[in-house]
């Protein structure tokens, strides 16, 4: 991209990214004279774009016989750098010349302490090409929509750069305009409405956004254990966020964790209102969940749920009527909505213990709304049942009776069924 009158006889301007790859003062803003580094005292702004702008990648330079060195338009570099010098700071941190070059180790610690750039920094100068052409005479009311309707507001890295922002400015057609915001994500829902209507150049940035997002440390993990780490530290989310359509995470205690945490579904209803699943240490999910027996009255009631990613070959034998052990499973539904056309489906573990472990299999739909009195209210754990036996020839229903005798002390008695049982979570 240029920002001069004569793209054609644009000069370009050189950096050495070894400085970048090693910084002696822990800093990796350009000075504005694009020389050197700025010194550890020295002020800068951060610059925060899009890339599809043609902002965000240096120039391939046919001619560099240097790995090391990485160009850029010198009108585009000037003209980051005078609202810098025009406030009296001494440098701009631009993505494009401030991170390692090569896709390693350095660049994926550099990506990932990326947004403490932003929080160092004296402002935040926000380049789209899109609020370019917008005019906004210099009123909220006029530049609040072309922000929000902006590629840049869709940007991922936009959830996490912006908290950090001591002062933002937006550049319009008309000039600039001041900003100030603040955004702090404190549950897995808001983490979703975050960041699901955005994208990122790159995918692998997504989890890094999320747990930095969730205060939660991500250098040196896999995207897997990013979010197993997230949901570690939120410790209790809405049951329906169980409700995915995605295969669970090859981790035994997060059996019930799709392996990309943001393909989870947004809870519906109030927050207050939501019921809870409880996150054990070891990422065991325990909530109470109404429940109905798995049998061969109840399973022509269900569904695959539509686009699945992948099939669930253990829900198809279900469907189907190929299962032998369709019996040692039981239906979960949401406590509280009992509009929802979903529910889970566990496979019941003998744990010989006064508690409820569970293995997760998968979501279905249902084909209608089953009626009350089919329902009963259980608190149940779905996790690891690694050393847990197989129910053998008793019901999934018959133990958790039994389960529930042990608990109520009692010799004999029936689980009791219905609305007076919802919520109870014996």
């Amino acid at each position: 991209m240029h920002h001069c009158d004569s793209p054609a006889s644009c000069e370009q301007i050189e950096f050495d990214n070894s400085l970048v790859c090693n910084p002696t003062t822990g800093a990796t803003a350009w000075h504005i004279d694009g020389k050197r580094l700025v010194y550890e005292n020295e002020k800068f702004i951060a610059i925060s774009h899009t890339w599809a702008d043609g902002t965000g990648a240096p120039i391939d330079h046919k001619n560099a016989s240097d790995p090391d060195k990485v160009h850029v338009n010198k009108c585009l570099f000037s003209y980051f750098a005078k609202p810098a010098k025009d406030r009296d700071f001494a440098g701009i941190w631009w993505d494009a010349i401030s991170l390692p070059k090569n896709n390693g180790p350095l660049r994926k610690q550099a990506v990932a302490t990326m947004h403490e750039m932003y929080a160092k920094a004296g402002l935040t100068l926000v380049h789209d090409r899109f609020l370019l052409e917008c005019a906004v005479r210099d009123d909220m009311e006029f530049a609040a929509r072309p922000i929000i309707l902006s590629p840049w507001f869709s940007r991922a890295w936009t959830a996490l750069e912006l908290p950090k922002c001591k002062k933002v400015i937006f550049i319009f057609k008309d000039g600039e305009f001041d900003l100030d915001d603040e955004n702090v994500v404190a549950n897995l829902n808001e983490l979703l409405i975050a960041l699901n209507s955005r994208h990122s150049t790159y995918t692998s940035d997504l989890p890094i956004i999320a747990g930095l997002l969730t205060g939660v440390s991500v250098e040196g993990l896999t995207s897997p254990e990013i979010y197993q780490r997230i949901v570690r530290a939120l410790k209790r989310i809405p049951c329906q966020h169980l409700l995915h359509n995605e295969i669970g995470m090859d981790v035994k205690s997060f059996c019930w964790c799709p392996s990309n945490l943001l393909t989870v579904p947004k809870a519906l209803g109030r927050p207050e209102l939501l019921a809870k699943a409880d996150i054990a240490s070891d990422g065991a999910a325990a909530a109470v969940w109404r429940v109905v027996d798995l049998n061969e009255t109840t399973r022509p009631e269900l569904e695959q749920r539509e686009r699945a990613q992948s099939p669930n070959i253990e829900i198809g034998a279900i469907l189907t009527g190929t299962s032998t052990t369709i019996t040692q499973h039981l239906l979960l539904l949401d406590l509280y909505d009992r509009n929802l056309k979903k529910a889970v489906i566990v496979k019941v573990k003998n744990s010989r213990t006064s508690e409820i472990h569970c293995q997760y299999i998968g979501t279905v739909r249902l084909k209608r709304i089953l009626e009350d009195d089919s329902f009963g209210a259980v608190k149940l754990t779905i996790g690891d049942t690694s050393g847990m036996s197989e129910l053998g020839q008793e019901t999934a229903v018959d133990y958790v009776q039994r389960v529930w005798k042990l608990r109520q002390g009692k010799k004999q008695g029936k689980l009791r069924l219905g609305p007076k049982r919802v919520g109870s979570g014996w």
